[in-house]
């Protein structure tokens, strides 16, 4: 690593990396690039290019992240805004070419926490939308983005108990009950299951909902996610759990 650039400078680097790409290819090489991939849909290389000056322009601007970037100086940001460049358009199918390491590998250590990573979400976001990116093509690279949180951050949020209030059935309480034991060991698809059983049959409480959710983003199902959110969300009952969420606010906020 050159002097001037530390680890955690990385970071940034990294959060708009939508997919691990396992090997090189010559950067002058060509490809044909499909008239219906997402690089066209949003506008091609200058919209790339001038929504990822945007976004670094704001986040090296931003006092709650920028102690990421102490000690870069000019040509390590200007290396930094073409390296994202390159990343973006690769993995919306634009004909750049580029080598990254495993985002597991690359974040191991930097303490990067669940706020950093939605403030940065939160950038990449208006800044697709200050350059006119439709709202379908957003969608799908917020829904990229969110997809990778668990390989750059562990979630501080967890699902949610049962609520005591008058009315609700015992045995959506008990499948909510079952869903959190396996949700917390990592077996979500079994929690998901139980989850479901537990909003269907009690729909109206936000809990249930906000842990459907929980389970959907864990198994990648994140326009899914969004609508079980939004559903917790309607529901909540002035659960501040709810209310305040992080993860809930970065899928029904865009």
């Amino acid at each position: 690593m050159k002097a001037g650039m530390s680890l955690k400078t990385m970071f940034v680097t990294m959060m708009v990396l939508f997919l691990v790409i396992p090997s090189l290819v010559n950067g002058k090489e060509k490809k044909a690039v499909d008239e219906s991939s997402l690089y066209v849909r949003m506008g091609g290389y200058d919209v790339i290019s001038n929504v990822i000056d945007d976004f670094l322009t704001k986040s090296w601007a931003d006092p709650r992240i920028s102690h990421f970037f102490i000690g870069m100086g000019t040509d390590t940001r200007n290396r930094l805004r073409q390296k994202n460049k390159n990343l973006m358009c690769f993995t919306t199918g634009g004909p750049c070419r580029v080598l990254n390491r495993p985002l597991e590998v690359v974040h191991v250590g930097l303490g990067i926490t669940d706020t950093d990573f939605y403030i940065i979400v939160d950038h990449i976001m208006v800044s697709l939308k200050k350059f006119d990116v439709p709202d379908k093509e957003r969608e799908q690279l917020h829904a990229k983005l969110l997809s990778l949180k668990p390989k750059i951050v562990n979630t501080t949020e967890v699902p949610l108990s049962a609520p005591k209030r008058e009315g609700m059935k015992e045995t959506a309480r008990m499948a909510n009950a079952l869903g959190i034991s396996n949700f917390n060991i990592g077996r979500f698809e079994e929690a998901l299951s139980h989850f479901q059983v537990a909003s269907k049959e009690d729909s109206g409480v936000g809990e249930y909902h906000f842990n459907e959710a929980m389970a959907l983003d864990k198994l990648g199902k994140h326009s899914l996610a969004v609508k079980h959110f939004k559903a917790a969300q309607k529901n909540a009952h002035g659960n501040n759990k709810i209310i305040g969420s992080k993860i809930l606010k970065a899928h029904v906020s865009k």
